[in-house]
């Protein structure tokens, strides 16, 4: 049963958690009545911004930025991880994806669609780079558990949070829930698949694009300010 639980965040804007055992749902409801689920260098912005008592930090979730797995012009296995709408934060995709099948829990993702997030490489959208392809052996080697302050030096940071000022300004505060470790989790995926990415709490599931998209859905919609027409959440 779908679950959702409204919040006003510190700078006014009404906020609600939507969950329900399905992502797709979770979605849906995140991105109805005014809301629009945030991607994940703003959800970090977010919880920064709060203290540990606000709901925004008794949760984990899943956000609609993405990574998808495709090659290089070169034919390199890269790894591009994605901040702004893409093909699996459209609820049509995810529901088409779930249809065709699941490949080890990632998306079958057309291939013309990768290669067009890859040209998108290096992308900044308000100091947020919103696009970044990474060699999928470097993600695959740094996949697991590191000390934060190594965390912060780490050339996924700026790929899962999308700017290393937010890193900077999210890492240490999610330190007080993890404690000295924070995961940093990719699977190795199939060329042309995807797959959303999770924000946890501990230092097993903090930054993750390796879970599984039949998983449990928690996203957070945001509403814009009264008068803040166009306002944009990425």
């Amino acid at each position: 049963m779908a679950i959702i639980t409204p919040m006003t965040l510190a700078d006014g804007r009404e906020a609600c958690f939507a969950e329900d055992q399905s992502i797709l749902t979770a979605l849906l409801l995140s991105n109805a009545d005014g809301y629009a689920a945030v991607f994940m260098p703003e959800f970090a912005r977010i919880r920064t911004s709060h203290p540990k008592s606000h709901p925004v930090w008794r949760s984990s979730l899943v956000t609609p930025s993405a990574r998808f797995t495709g090659l290089s012009p070169q034919g390199k296995k890269v790894v591009a991880f994605v901040h702004q709408p893409n093909y699996l934060s459209e609820p049509a995709n995810l529901a088409l994806s779930y249809h065709r099948g699941l490949v080890n829990g990632a998306a079958p993702v057309p291939a013309d669609i990768v290669a067009a997030v890859l040209r998108e490489d290096g992308k900044v959208i308000d100091g947020v780079r919103v696009v970044s392809v990474v060699d999928a052996k470097t993600v695959a080697r740094k996949s697991g558990r590191m000390d934060v302050l190594s965390a912060l030096e780490d050339s996924l940071i700026v790929g899962f949070t999308g700017s290393r000022a937010i890193a900077y300004d999210y890492l240490p505060r999610h330190r007080e829930f993890s404690g000295r470790q924070i995961g940093t989790w990719c699977s190795d995926d199939s060329v042309n698949t995807g797959r959303l990415l999770f924000l946890g709490l501990s230092d097993l599931n903090g930054f993750d694009g390796g879970s599984d998209l039949d998983n449990y859905g928690r996203l957070l919609g945001v509403r814009p300010l009264k008068g803040a027409a166009g306002e944009k959440c990425i």
